[in-house]
């Protein structure tokens, strides 16, 4: 059963708009950052931080929970100002380029993404990928290796083709991360759907 449920995590996606930046690799590069343990090349966001110490905390919230729901409450509302409080500073941290911002439309799954460019790029080259999802600011760094590439006549222009790849290397907390991004705008297009 686990494997199934693995599975559906994976092949989930979700049209959606990222801040993303890809770097085509050499192959000795690639081995190099493949074979280098993902949570040290990661480049830890303020918000994946805190979302990871909110995660541990999650145990102790609902222990609060029961014993007074409104210190609960309280302390949901403090985390939540935090949050968007990381959120502001990880958007004006910019990525040497100024502020980020959603500006690359993807399809994004927790095992890759696929995404439109001017040209294409080779079956099997190997990638580097920063993605910026929002509105949370979260970050993520990935390796990748292209499954396909092939000319797209719905892509918008200028772009000409659709770029698939799958993930070869991304951190477990960022995978996490991922997923619970794609979950959230899942929910948040099943209630648009639902109030039509």
């Amino acid at each position: 059963m686990p494997d199934v449920l693995h599975e559906r995590r994976d092949s989930f996606r979700v049209d959606t708009t990222v801040h993303l930046e890809v770097r085509e690799l050499a192959d000795e590069e690639y081995q190099r950052l493949l074979d280098t343990p993902a949570e040290h090349t990661v480049e830890s966001s303020l918000v994946s931080q805190m979302r990871s110490l909110t995660a541990q905390a999650g145990n102790l919230l609902v222990n609060i929970r029961k014993a007074d729901p409104d210190v609960a409450h309280y302390l949901s509302l403090l985390d939540r100002k935090i949050d968007l409080v990381a959120a502001h500073l990880e958007g004006s941290r910019g990525t040497g380029t100024g502020a980020v911002s959603p500006d690359t439309r993807v399809n994004l799954g927790a095992g890759g993404l696929a995404f439109w460019r001017e040209q294409p790029l080779a079956q099997g080259a190997r990638l580097e990928l920063k993605l910026v999802l929002f509105p949370s600011y979260v970050r993520i760094h990935a390796l990748a290796v292209v499954a396909h590439a092939e000319e797209d006549a719905q892509a918008p222009l200028p772009l000409h083709y659709r770029v698939g790849v799958a993930f070869t290397q991304i951190a477990e907390a960022e995978k996490d991360a991922l997923v619970r991004h794609l979950i959230e705008l899942q929910s948040a297009q099943l209630r648009r759907q639902r109030g039509r």
